[in-house]
């Protein structure tokens, strides 16, 4: 008996490549707008940023008043007086101000990169979902196809009822798992509607089927990526900067600050009296052991960021040879797993009464376990090569609140 099956290979339509990075690059703008962690984080910044410029404000003027209650003849006495630092100090505290700003700004878009790869690590599992959805689904048209000539054959008396059962339980395992993957992808859509502070991407498409990265570059490309496109690196770099103006505001602290006000005295009838006050501090003891303080602070970042390099180009070295290795491995397994022939030939010989139909379902129920094999080494090679490419997010970051 020959049976009708229909066996869809893993031929899903190809969203173009181009269409969908741009897709997403308006997903990811979309979530560094309306995240709201990020609108936290950015609202916190202006007040940091502002609470940094306020140090270097003036002085509030001083107001004295002296009047002799008991002696009216001794008169009133005014005096407003306003103090301020060696003008060369508010250069450096400017100076000192702007790198920290410059080192938050940094820091901020380390939080916008951290927020982007989640939302960019969640587009990577729907598609992965989606592959799944679209392979488990092919699993369940066939093993209802095959229930069906299954039942066929045990009313001509072919297959024993034991047999017919036994597809019935694989049916409904596949139907189970295939429940499963929608749950997982409701999960992943939802998750970046979170990112979305809560609101649907617009024109998001749920169904992805197509990873929209693949290609690897070198090692040398992403550690130039790293030091030249990085947060965290810039940030280290910066804060070699703040270090360093630091030292020179700890250097003019040294030097005097004034005190100058006005003085006026009424004193009984010798009429008014006006004097200039003028004064001088002199920091002979208040800043001792400063400036060694910032230098080793200095000495400290510049170790910092010698460290945090070195680590790091290892870390991008190391991961870039698992990523390459991974490729070859994708890259040869999929040259004979996804052939169609594999499908074609098991077809062939059911129809020609080589296999029975549970042997015919045992060899395609293998073919179909290594094709989620090869889904599985997929998505981590898609995984681990955001890790190097995360950087290129950076051109979604939104600035402006």
């Amino acid at each position: 008996m020959k049976y009708k099956i229909v066996f869809p290979i893993m031929m899903l339509a190809a969203i173009p490549l181009f269409a969908q990075q741009n897709d997403e690059t308006d997903w990811l703008s979309q979530i560094s707008r309306n995240n709201k962690e990020l609108q936290s984080a950015r609202q916190a910044m202006e007040g940091d940023i502002l609470m940094a410029k306020s140090e270097n404000n003036l002085a509030d003027p001083e107001f004295e008043m002296e009047y002799g209650f008991q002696r009216p003849e001794n008169g009133l006495e005014l005096v407003v007086s306003e103090s301020f630092e060696w003008p060369g100090m508010y250069v450096a505290r400017k100076k000192h101000i702007d790198s920290r700003i410059t080192a938050m700004e940094y820091v901020y878009q380390s939080k916008a990169l951290s927020v982007l790869v989640e939302a960019k690590q969640l587009l990577i599992e729907l598609v992965n979902i989606n592959k799944r959805i679209a392979l488990q689904q092919k699993i369940q048209d066939t093993e209802k196809d095959l229930l069906e000539n299954y039942e066929l054959g045990n009313e001509a008396g072919e297959l024993s009822l034991i047999d017919v059962n036994k597809l019935k339980v694989e049916l409904f395992d596949t139907e189970n798992q295939l429940k499963q993957l929608y749950i997982q992808k409701r999960v992943a859509v939802d998750g970046l509607k979170a990112l979305n502070g809560g609101e649907e991407l617009e024109n998001f498409n749920v169904d992805l089927t197509e990873y929209s990265q693949s290609e690897l570059a070198s090692a040398d490309d992403y550690w130039h990526a790293y030091t030249t496109l990085s947060p965290d690196y810039k940030v280290l770099r910066q804060n070699q900067e703040v270090a360093a103006q630091a030292v020179k505001v700890s250097k003019n602290s040294w030097l005097p600050s004034f005190v100058l006000g006005y003085k006026l005295q009424r004193e009984g009838g010798l009429g008014n009296v006006h004097e200039l006050v003028f004064g001088v501090s002199i920091p002979l003891f208040s800043n001792r052991h400063k400036v060694k303080m910032q230098k080793a602070y200095e000495a400290s970042s510049v170790l910092a960021s010698v460290d945090a390099e070195m680590k790091e180009e290892i870390k991008i070295r190391s991961q870039f040879s698992s990523v390459e290795e991974l490729g070859e491995m994708v890259k040869s397994y999929s040259s004979f797993v996804e052939d169609p022939a594999n499908f074609d030939i098991l077809k062939k010989a059911l129809d020609m009464g080589q296999l029975t139909m549970l042997q015919y379902l045992t060899e395609v129920k293998y073919f179909l376990d290594a094709n989620y094999n090869l889904l599985d080494m997929k998505y981590e090679y898609q995984t681990k090569l955001l890790e190097l490419t995360k950087y290129s997010l950076l051109d979604t970051v939104y600035l402006e609140q």
